[in-house]
């Protein structure tokens, strides 16, 4: 895709530091097109600053350091109001690329369909399904691309569309005691949406270009308190990020320069 615009690549992170490398990594052998890598890290104390200081001397990446922990969204609200790119993908620390072309693949759809927002899946919306709704606690998610890999056509909608993605709630019209839950991003595509511009979710076989652990930071492997399967799903989560790692820093031919 010769003389196409460089997307930025946006990646908050925080205590992932084997998962945050191998995203990296994986990121920059299997874009297939060159583009502008930004982490930002909410203060890590599990060693994820000096490995990415290493990647930012080496050209790969910049690196943008928090004082204290930074919440997902505001990162992502932070990305969004200063980006000067026409393509902002966000991913998250920890998904490892397993495919050639991801970005290529995100970036000529957006052409082709002429989206705002595409995303690699996008949750649908539950609130118009009573039987999940029984109860007067329950609360119902509202669609939402999952930002986990999400990209942004911000020439459509810079200037425009100013909603935070962040974390949402609010009632449910004509059901009283019913809330709608819209997690990170929901808000956000839902204004989009409402201004008039497409969003798109990638086709099937692209989920075999990348994986999204989920979880690594959400309950960590020794806590004590969670349940015993879920414990070593963790366990069995770790231990393939680390073997996957050590087979990318094998692989390391990476540049010594910005591009990919």
């Amino acid at each position: 895709m010769e003389n196409e615009p460089v997307p930025q690549v946006c990646v908050a992170s925080y205590n992932t530091r084997r998962g945050t490398e191998l995203t990296v990594r994986s990121a920059l052998r299997r874009a297939g097109m060159p583009f502008r890598l930004v982490v930002g890290d909410g203060a890590s104390s599990d060693g994820s600053i000096p490995m990415l200081e290493g990647f930012a001397d080496r050209g790969l990446l910049e690196l943008m350091r928090s004082s204290t922990a930074r919440k997902h969204p505001e990162w992502l609200d932070h990305w969004y109001q200063t980006c000067s790119a026409r393509y902002l993908v966000f991913s998250d620390s920890d998904v490892y690329y397993r495919r050639q072309g991801w970005l290529v693949d995100l970036v000529a759809t957006s052409q082709e369909t002429g989206a705002a927002i595409v995303a690699g899946r996008i949750q649908p919306d539950w609130s118009e399904r009573p039987k999940y709704a029984d109860g007067t606690e329950r609360r119902l998610p509202g669609a939402r691309p999952e930002p986990c890999l999400m990209l942004i056509d911000m020439d459509q909608v810079r200037g425009v569309v100013n909603t935070s993605f962040a974390w949402h709630q609010e009632p449910i019209p004509d059901r009283p005691g019913k809330k709608l839950i819209i997690d990170v991003a929901g808000l956000f595509m839902r204004s989009v949406e409402h201004a008039g511009f497409r969003t798109v979710e990638m086709p099937a076989d692209f989920q075999k270009k990348y994986r999204h652990w989920g979880g690594l930071t959400w309950k960590k492997a020794s806590t004590g308190n969670i349940d015993v399967r879920l414990r070593l799903r963790q366990f069995v989560k770790v231990g393939l990020v680390s073997l996957l790692l050590l087979r990318e820093r094998a692989l390391d031919r990476l540049p010594h320069g910005g591009g990919v």
